[in-house]
C-alpha cells in the first residue's frame, strides 16, 4: 500500500481525512496524491491561485504532523462530479483512496456525503472513509463484516490483510445472520476459505450476531464491544443489502460510522 490519493474540497472534512492520510501514510511508508476537483472553468490566473491554496492547504497538514515525507503532487483538475477523479491518469496505481465524509448529522445535506457515495459506488479501488470526529490512531481492533458470500479472494482480502499487518491489529470477522436457519453449506465453506487465507500472519476472531437486518447487527457489535476502531466491508452492487435498504449497507455506513470505514472492492 505505497500509493495513496486524497480528494480536498478544502472543508473541515477533508483536513481530517488529509490528517489521517498523512500519518496513515507514515505507518505504510506510503506517498500522497492529494486532488482538488473545480467544477467551474478558471481562467490561467486563476487555476494558479487555486493550485497554490491547495498546496497550501496540503503543507499546512505536513507541518502539523511534522512530516518529513515527500508529498507526490497536488492538483487541480476540472469535472463535474467526484467521479472525475476515476479519470486521471494515476488512478491505476492508486493503492487506497482516504477521503471524509460529514457523518449522520449532515445526512440531508450535500457535497462530502454524497460525493462520498459517489465515489464509493464509481471507483474500483478500496476507499477509507474518515467520519468527522475521527482521529489517527493504530487501530487495536479491526472488524471486518462478512457476508460469507462467495468473495475472490486474491483480489478483495488481500487489502484487508495488508491493513491489519500494517495497523497490527486483530482482527474481528463478524457475519451478521437474520433468520434462525441452520447455516448454509455454502456459508460454511465460505467462512474457512476466509479465515485459512488471513493465517498465519492475522490469525482472526469470529463472531456470529442475530439481528433483524445487517445494518442493525454491525451497530449492535460495535456497540457492544465499544473497541472495534476500523470498520471494513465489501461494497457488493448487487446483493441483498440493496433490496434491504434500498441503498446498500455500505452507503448507510459511510453516512453514519463513528470510526473510520474501510470499503473494499468486489
Amino acid at each position: 500500500m505505497k500509493k495513496i490519493l486524497v480528494p480536498i474540497d478544502f472543508s473541515e472534512n477533508a483536513k481530517r481525512a488529509l490528517s489521517y492520510a498523512v500519518q496513515f501514510a507514515v505507518t505504510a511508508d506510503a506517498s500522497l496524491t492529494v486532488y482538488h476537483i473545480c467544477v467551474n472553468k478558471l481562467n490561467l490566473k486563476d487555476q494558479r491561485e487555486l493550485e497554490k491554496e491547495l498546496s497550501n492547504f496540503c503543507n499546512n497538514t505536513l507541518e502539523k504532523h511534522d512530516s518529513d515525507m515527500d508529498l507526490i503532487s497536488s492538483n487541480v483538475i476540472n469535472g463535474e462530479s467526484i467521479k472525475a477523479i476515476n479519470e486521471v491518469d494515476i488512478i491505476s496505481t492508486i493503492d487506497l483512496v482516504v477521503m471524509g465524509t460529514k457523518g449522520a448529522s449532515d445526512v440531508n445535506t450535500d457535497l462530502v456525503g454524497s460525493n462520498t457515495i459517489n465515489l464509493i459506488n464509481s471507483c474500483s479501488k478500496p476507499i477509507l472513509v474518515i467520519p468527522p470526529h475521527a482521529d489517527y490512531i493504530k487501530a487495536s481492533n479491526i472488524m471486518f463484516c462478512s457476508d460469507y458470500k462467495e468473495l475472490e479472494i486474491d483480489y478483495s482480502l488481500p487489502i484487508l490483510k495488508e491493513f491489519v499487518t500494517l495497523m497490527e491489529s486483530n482482527l474481528r470477522i463478524v457475519h451478521i445472520k437474520t433468520n434462525d436457519n441452520a447455516p448454509h453449506p455454502v456459508h460454511i465453506e465460505e467462512s474457512r476459505r476466509e479465515g485459512k487465507f488471513f493465517e498465519p500472519e492475522v490469525k482472526p476472531a469470529y463472531k456470529l450476531v442475530h439481528a433483524k437486518n445487517v445494518f442493525d447487527g454491525i451497530n449492535y457489535y460495535t456497540n457492544l464491544k465499544g473497541d472495534n476502531e476500523i470498520l471494513a466491508m465489501v461494497n457488493r452492487h448487487h446483493s441483498f443489502f440493496n433490496r434491504l435498504f434500498r441503498t446498500n449497507t455500505t452507503e448507510k455506513l459511510a453516512y453514519h460510522t463513528d470510526v473510520p470505514l474501510l470499503v473494499l472492492p468486489e
